[in-house]
């Protein structure tokens, strides 16, 4: 099984070109926390929408690297 990307260690543009390059990625954000990353919506379940998504990259405290697909709630806009 391949280790899941530590964010912590990459830069921000490498980040970002990883979840560019394939859509939706794992990324470990800490040595005991991880998240999917996706590119937009197609990667995402059809019950969910896009969060926008920050992490903390080795150049940049406020990376956007994409969003993050969470359940809609009723108060939630397309």
């Amino acid at each position: 099984m391949a280790a899941r990307p530590f964010a912590p260690a990459m830069n921000c543009q490498a980040l970002t070109n990883l979840i560019e390059r394939n859509g939706a990625v794992v990324l470990s954000t800490s040595r005991t926390t991880y998240d999917r990353y996706v590119v937009d919506r197609r990667f995402c379940e059809r019950t969910e929408i896009t969060k926008p998504a920050w992490i903390v990259s080795s150049d940049n405290d406020q990376c956007f690297i994409g969003y993050t697909c969470k359940e809609r709630v009723r108060d939630d806009l397309y």
